[in-house]
């Protein structure tokens, strides 16, 4: 299995060193918390590392970075975390990344499952990741992710549907007239305005409608 919400300290010692020197495993641990341009740099790095192929250097950052990043710089790391998601959902779907590998437990059970609060976006990348991953998952183990991600993203969640109550609907006002017969859009053809305002309020709780039905409580989403 994917090992679901794994500590860093539960792999073992070889695991978890990969051959780095200590010290420099510790200079690490020192800048990361304290510098963004440090994060930054291990950002950029493991996506250069995943674009290249190289797994195992972009599983040493990640083990740097799951270690060293507090809660509060998680949200600034959004556009990261949707990238990483992205990439590791391309690699699943090419049959090159398992959930079983060390590198899916630091960037999916130590990373991206706690970066879904920071961003919307993100969410919506972490359980496209899921879904891609989905036929390697067991039952109990889909659902565990599905329930970290609606556990962690509680809070943003909240903050979204009170600026959408808040806000009036962007569209009501707006003249369908105005496209006539020349293009389907407000029918019920692609893309449809229905499909447009689901996509801009509420395009999380469809990702979760593509799970088979037990996977996820329905209601928990609202």
């Amino acid at each position: 299995s994917g090992g679901v919400g794994h500590a860093l300290a539960a792999l073992p010692d070889e695991i978890k060193d990969y051959g780095i020197e200590k010290v420099v495993v510790q200079r690490a641990l020192s800048a990361i918390p304290v510098s963004e341009v440090a994060r930054r740099l291990c950002q950029a790095f493991t996506l250069e590392r995943l674009q290249r192929g190289d797994f195992l250097s972009a599983a040493k950052v990640l083990r740097l970075l799951a270690q060293a990043t507090s809660p509060k710089a998680m949200y600034e790391c959004f556009d990261f975390a949707g990238s990483l998601a992205q990439r590791l959902a391309d690699l699943v779907k090419a049959r090159r990344l398992a959930p079983t590998s060390v590198l899916w437990t630091y960037a999916v059970d130590n990373l991206l499952v706690k970066a879904v609060d920071s961003h919307m976006q993100v969410h919506e990348e972490v359980l496209r990741l899921l879904l891609a991953a989905a036929p390697q998952l067991l039952p109990d183990e889909l659902g565990m992710y599905l329930k970290m991600t609606l556990d962690n993203s509680r809070k943003s969640r909240k903050r979204s549907g009170k600026k959408r109550d808040a806000l009036p609907d962007p569209l009501a006002d707006f003249p369908m007239s105005l496209m006539g017969e020349l293009s389907d859009i407000g029918s019920d053809g692609w893309p449809g305005i229905l499909a447009l305002k689901s996509r801009s309020s509420d395009a999380v709780k469809s990702m979760y409608m593509q799970f088979k039905v037990g996977r996820v409580d329905d209601h928990a989403v609202q």
